[in-house]
């Protein structure tokens, strides 16, 4: 009497690419990093916004924030931890291009899984 709620259920679907299509998309990754970080040779760019976050960053990181910021802490601690606190470097370049290419690829994984 207590299973039958979940008898009901259907059976989860699971995606799972074929060894092929993996390595497809890894490789697409793989060329669009490497293809972002040959062209676009200037990056990080300072948007209107850097500064606030460069500067909370700096007060995480010498443990002197005396309020409370109206801002998540998240990219500050972003900037903390490729070391672009004071001057955006190629390494936050880097984590937030592989970031944005990933989130690319679940959204592909989505899509997949959703049309089967």
């Amino acid at each position: 009497m207590g299973n039958s709620a979940r008898e009901s259920l259907p059976e989860p679907h699971r995606f799972t690419p074929s060894h092929s299509e993996a390595a497809v998309v890894i490789i697409i990754i793989a060329v669009a990093f490497l293809w972002y970080a040959t062209v676009w040779r200037q990056a990080p760019l300072l948007s209107l916004d850097s500064p606030r976050s460069m500067r909370l960053a700096r007060e995480i990181k010498a443990g002197a924030m005396t309020e409370l910021s109206i801002r998540t802490l998240g990219f500050p601690l972003f900037l903390i931890l490729t070391g672009s606190e004071v001057t955006p470097g190629r390494a936050l370049y880097f984590l937030s291009a592989s970031l944005f290419l990933r989130s690319a690829d679940y959204l592909a994984a989505c899509l997949r899984y959703r049309k089967e």
